[in-house]
């Protein structure tokens, strides 16, 4: 067995033993573990001496000075608690009692500071109280610190996740830059006027109404195909650059402004003065564009047959209000007398003659016992009217003994003149 003896003002440590605490101080002396296996002694802050464990063993305090000594038990706290690889220098003190080094050394091992409760004044009782209740308040103390740990992990957490966060929506937005781009700038379209009228008649140039656009893309017109019905229509101009599209409305209020067709079986007809005409007969066909056939709503203009030549206007109109015409002229056919030529040995006053009728022509045909030849026809449609018709016809039997006769068609219409020669 190995003795140090070091004495300093009547103080002797002696240590005795195989195994040395991790750190002993008394009066200014320590001995501190090196990591070659030996412990350093100081006084102070001077190093005394160096000495090797040579084998374990226990290691004991003991004082040889008179005035300090441990009791058993005191000894065994002390030694409990350099085994435990605690502070025992606050427990070093002969006044403690076994008890109070016990409790003190407990505290030791719970980590509470017991700076303020190594007093041997302090009662037993009253420094189990004032160690609990330093114990609860390390507890909290240490809960707080636990919370405060925590709430810093959180934070770290959280401004982790947003710095996370910040750099995705960083890096999201470089690598879809030209899709930000396109969608923060969409195409520009605009239109002179937003509601406009429109008749069925005119002409929709959807390009006209346009006063800005991007040339770069295309315009896109739709709903004008709805334009060939009257009503309000909405017609859409859009263009897209692939990302975003931009849209402008024309309200367009279509309505019929076309007339209805009449449509006459004749520009012109010849009827005779005596003749029964109904101007509503020469009517074809009356149709509108949305009401269909209107033949039945066709209304004509009077008829004078007291007027040599005249205009009928015929007239029909659609539900819209559309008012459409057509109109005939009709020339009326005074009634012409049969001019017959007598025979030749006749008086010159009796040759020019006039008769009325037919009859007395046919009575003059049996008196003269004659034969009656057909001579040559003179349509009224190759003169300019029905007196030089005639004339011509006269001049064909001028100095023989004929007779020019009217002729009319199925209808009654005096069509020309019939020359005829005995």
């Amino acid at each position: 067995m190995v003795f140090l003896f070091i004495r300093s003002n009547a103080i002797s440590l002696n240590f005795k033993s195989w195994q040395f605490p991790t750190f002993h101080k008394v009066n200014g002396f320590k001995a501190v573990p090196s990591s070659s296996g030996c412990y350093q002694f100081y006084f102070r802050r001077w190093q005394i001496a160096t000495f090797s464990i040579f084998k374990k063993g226990d290691l004991m305090s003991d004082f040889n000075n008179q005035d300090i000594f441990y009791t058993s038990q005191q000894k065994y706290q002390i030694k409990l608690a350099i085994r435990q690889g605690l502070d025992t220098s606050k427990l070093e003190n002969p006044d403690l009692s076994y008890q109070q080094m016990e409790v003190l050394r407990i505290a030791l091992q719970e980590g509470i500071d017991i700076d303020a409760f190594c007093h041997p004044a302090i009662p037993l009782d009253e420094m189990k109280r004032q160690i609990e209740l330093a114990e609860n308040k390390q507890h909290i103390v240490e809960i707080s610190r636990e919370e405060y740990r925590q709430k810093k992990m959180k934070t770290a957490l959280v401004m982790l996740i947003i710095v996370f966060s910040f750099s995705s929506i960083i890096y999201l937005l470089y690598s879809n830059r030209e899709y930000l781009k396109a969608y923060l700038n969409a195409p520009a379209i605009a239109l002179a006027e937003n509601n406009i009228k429109l008749g069925m008649s005119e002409q929709f140039v959807s390009m006209d109404y346009l006063t800005e656009y991007d040339q770069a893309y295309e315009v896109i017109v739709s709903g004008q195909e709805e334009l060939n019905m009257p009503g309000k229509h909405k017609i859409s101009y859009c263009q897209s650059n692939g990302v975003r599209e931009s849209c402008s409305y024309l309200y367009v209020e279509v309505y019929d402004d076309i007339a209805p067709q009449v449509t006459l079986k004749n520009s012109k007809v010849t009827v005779g003065e005596n003749d029964d005409f109904n101007a509503l007969e020469q009517v074809l066909t009356a149709t509108d564009n949305l009401d269909g056939d209107l033949s039945k709503n066709v209304t004509a203009s009077n008829f004078d047959p007291t007027l040599d030549t005249q205009e009928i206007i015929y007239t029909v109109r659609d539900s819209s209000g559309n008012t459409g015409s057509a109109s005939l002229i009709v020339t009326v056919e005074k009634q012409t007398p049969v001019i017959l030529q007598q025979p030749a040995n006749q008086s010159q006053s009796s040759s020019s003659s006039i008769s009325t009728s037919s009859s007395s022509n046919n009575d003059s045909k049996n008196e003269n016992n004659s034969e009656m030849t057909t001579g040559s026809f003179y349509s009224i449609n190759d003169y300019d009217n029905f007196e030089s018709c005639m004339n011509q016809c006269l001049v064909e039997i001028a100095g023989k003994n004929g007779i020019c006769t009217p002729v009319t068609d199925e209808d009654g219409v005096y069509i020309g003149y019939q020359a005829s020669i005995y």
